[in-house]
């Protein structure tokens, strides 16, 4: 009886198999995480932790599996900082930030066009509710380009280059040198629940630039800075931009 039983129930299994009933869920892959305090970065508004993170993010791109860089509750102050890739890994690297970055007001300590960057990644998603924090305002008299045709533009807080299939998200932007986010020759780049704030005075403080850029996709998202909420530059296409809220600033163009 028992060996009919067992035969029974494996013939039941195989069918139910059969007719599609048992889908089972599948495998994931554990996630690495690499998390920055691990690597020197000091949590503090005095330590620069610039090095710190360059180190979490090479391990994390040259890990050869699912990554992700990890930046825990704390204020973080940061130079030029550059996430660059191409990485190993499989799956795109989660940049989850808990904390706060804050840039450090020397202007020379910026050579770029960016404080934070993207540069040549193929998968990565920036999210975690922190905060990214420009400290605009101490460089923001230096910005002569109204009167200066050839002025130099201040960096961006985050410049995103040569970069494909990237999610930026729940993530709070304020008071940028420059620009707040500046997207160019890069593709499949998706911004949404973001909310970007600097004052209303504040120069060439644009929420976002994009140029050179094809599907880009904004939604979702609160703006409000000294200029152009969303400025779209030559040489972008398939730009989709929807359920943005926009004030004070320059509107859409």
């Amino acid at each position: 009886m028992a060996i009919k039983a067992i035969s029974f129930a494996l013939l039941t299994f195989f069918a139910f198999s059969s007719l599609g009933f048992c889908n089972a869920a599948p495998i994931r892959a554990p996630v690495t995480t690499f998390n920055v305090m691990s690597y020197g970065a000091k949590p503090g508004k005095q330590d620069e932790s610039t090095q710190a993170f360059m180190k979490a993010w090479a391990a994390a791109c040259n890990f050869n599996g699912n990554a992700r860089l990890l930046i825990p509750p704390g204020v973080y102050k940061l130079s030029e900082t550059i996430f660059q890739g191409p990485c190993k890994s499989p799956t795109p690297i989660t940049i989850f930030l808990q904390g706060t970055l804050q840039a450090v007001s020397d202007i020379s300590a910026y050579p770029d066009k960016g404080w934070l960057s993207l540069d040549t990644i193929n998968g990565v998603i920036l999210t975690g509710g922190g905060t990214i924090d420009g400290q605009g305002q101490a460089v923001w008299p230096y910005n002569d380009c109204k009167t200066n045709p050839d002025c130099l533009h201040l960096p961006a807080s985050l410049y995103i280059t040569k970069t494909r299939n990237a999610k930026i998200k729940s993530i709070n932007f304020i008071n940028s040198m420059g620009f707040h986010m500046h997207i160019t020759q890069s593709y499949l780049i998706r911004l949404h629940s973001l909310t970007i704030t600097a004052a209303e005075n504040s120069p060439n403080t644009d929420g976002m630039h994009i140029s050179k850029s094809n599907t880009v996709k904004v939604s979702r998202t609160h703006i409000r800075t000294g200029d152009d909420c969303v400025s779209i530059g030559q040489g972008s296409t398939n730009v989709t931009i929807n359920q943005i809220t926009c004030g004070p600033g320059h509107g859409i163009r």
